[in-house]
Order: C-alpha cells, then sequence, then structure tokens
C-alpha cells in the first residue's frame, strides 16, 4: 500500500496575513462605530443648539407682542385711581371718557380684541370695544376671595366657555395691589388665540418637526402643525425635567412627545417677564436618518 501523501499546510504567512487583516478589520468596524456614535451624539448637540436658538428667536419676537401690550395695561392703570373702578358709573360722562380711552389703547394693538379694567370683586367697569362690563372677569386669581395677588403681570389661557367675549383668547392683564397683596382692581388685555396661532403657523416646518406655544401650567395655546382638539389642554413637561413656568431662559432635552409619540430634540426659551414659553422639536429620527 503506497504511503499517503504528506498534508499541505498553509504557509506560516498567510497566517499572518489573515491575522493582520482580520485585526484591521476589527480595528476598522471598531473605529466606524466609534465615528457613528461620534457623529450622532455631534448632530443631537447641533440639533440642540440649533432648537434652542430658535425658540429664542421666536420668543423675543412674539415677547415683543406680549411686552408691548404690558406696557399699555401700565399705561392705562397710571392714568387711573380706584375711584374710576366703579360699576354701574354713576358718572355717564366719566363712563364715556373711560371707554374712549381704553378703546383709544385697544386700537394701537392689533392683535388685541379689547381691553378693560376690573375693580377688587374682578368686575369689568369698563371696556374699550366690547360690552362686557358688568360681566366678573375669570382669572385664577379671582377665583379665591381675599387672594393674595401680585402688581407683576399675569399671562393665562381662556377657552372659550369661560371667556367674556366667547372667543379663545390668551389674557394678560397687571393688578393694584395693596401693601398685603390685596386686589384693588386691574388692567386686562384679550389676546385673539387666533392671531397666536396664525403667527406660529406662518413659521415653515418639517415633517415631524414642530412649533409650540405654551403657558406657565404648561397649557398648549398654540402649535404648528396644528391639533386643535389639543389646545387648552395642559402638556407636561418630560419626565426628570422641570415645569415649563419655572424655567428661567432656556432649555434643552431629547423626549419622546405626549401629543403624537414621536421622539424629538427640544429646545425651550421663556419669554423674558411674561410666563409663556416656545418650544421647537426637531424629529430625532430625522435627524438621524443618513
Amino acid at each position: 500500500m503506497p504511503p499517503s501523501p504528506p498534508q499541505s499546510h498553509p504557509p506560516l504567512s498567510f497566517l499572518a496575513v489573515c491575522g493582520m487583516m482580520l485585526l484591521a478589520f476589527a480595528l476598522a468596524a471598531g473605529w466606524l462605530a466609534l465615528d457613528l456614535s461620534g457623529s450622532r451624539d455631534r448632530i443631537i448637540e447641533e440639533r440642540s443648539r440649533l432648537a434652542a436658538q430658535k425658540s429664542q428667536f421666536m420668543s423675543q419676537w412674539f415677547g415683543t407682542t406680549i411686552l408691548t401690550t404690558d406696557y399699555v395695561l401700565r399705561d392705562v392703570l397710571g392714568r387711573i385711581s380706584t375711584d374710576d373702578l366703579v360699576y354701574p358709573d354713576p358718572d355717564p360722562d366719566h363712563f364715556q371718557r373711560m371707554r374712549a380711552m381704553l378703546a383709544e389703547k385697544t386700537a394701537s394693538l392689533p392683535a388685541i380684541l379689547d381691553i378693560a379694567v376690573y375693580n377688587k370683586d374682578c368686575v369689568f367697569t369698563a371696556t374699550g370695544s366690547r360690552p362686557v362690563d358688568g360681566f366678573r372677569s375669570r382669572q385664577v386669581f379671582c377665583a379665591t376671595p381675599d387672594a393674595k395677588v401680585s402688581s407683576d403681570s399675569y399671562v393665562q389661557y381662556m377657552p372659550t366657555e369661560k371667556s367674556a367675549s366667547k372667543r379663545p383668547v390668551i389674557l394678560i392683564s397687571r393688578n393694584l395691589v395693596t401693601q398685603e397683596g390685596r386686589l384693588v382692581g386691574g388692567a386686562l388685555a384679550a389676546l385673539d388665540l387666533d392671531q397666536a396661532q396664525e403667527w406660529i403657523a406662518d413659521f415653515q416646518v418639517d415633517p415631524h418637526d414642530v412649533l409650540a406655544m405654551v403657558d406657565i401650567q404648561g397649557i398648549l395655546l398654540a402649535r404648528n402643525p396644528p391639533i386643535p382638539d389639543a389646545i387648552g389642554t395642559i402638556t407636561p413637561p418630560p419626565p426628570g425635567q422641570p415645569a415649563f413656568g419655572s424655567a428661567r431662559a432656556s432649555a434643552t432635552f431629547v423626549a419622546v412627545s405626549p401629543l403624537d409619540g414621536r421622539e424629538r430634540i427640544f429646545g425651550v426659551s421663556k419669554i423674558e417677564q411674561i410666563p409663556v414659553a416656545i418650544i421647537v422639536g426637531f424629529d430625532k429620527a430625522s435627524a438621524l436618518a443618513e
């Protein structure tokens, strides 16, 4: 029986080359994974920065409308005293002068439906255009008798069923208060909520991105793209994030939207001196699609 031929083995040099190639592939794969991870983090960081910048820009823009309204309310309060806040007014001439002054102030603010003044019982004593004299304001601080209030600006969403104008509005008000914080009167402006929605809808948004406006309690005031049924509902902050009203300036975070379940890169900026925040959200999946 002839002997079997000797088995051949690959030369050591070939094994070395294969090992080096496998090592190179492993290193390349590791480097690629690190590079992709780094790219992902950079994209999220860039989008977070952009979301913060855009929300700051929008808050400054819309804040100008609210701050201008607030300055007008200060001027109104500077022109009256508590003696002017009587309903019904026993002096018809005085009542007409009050209405004319409020009508002039209302006309100076195109987005405002009306400006009114109210007494210590939150009863409207005079208005600029809409006949709500004698109605009681339903602002938050009016719900509790003798509640302590502030002379700072108040901003509140008022739905149709509670609004004296029978339209959903954003109320902006300033109060006259005693040293003990008791209400003695105030002035109020009603900002048409449709104006806020039209304003935010003018900004172009990419698919699945979002722009929104919320008040200090997280109540949704406007949104692009719109969700009409969600307007007036409370939008809770993401887990681990502070309430919208406690934000002092800007914040960024990544979270799942409670309204449509999409994960977004958010930037939130509070309007200076006003308890309203602007939210910009970039869809995370779209940002990382590449």
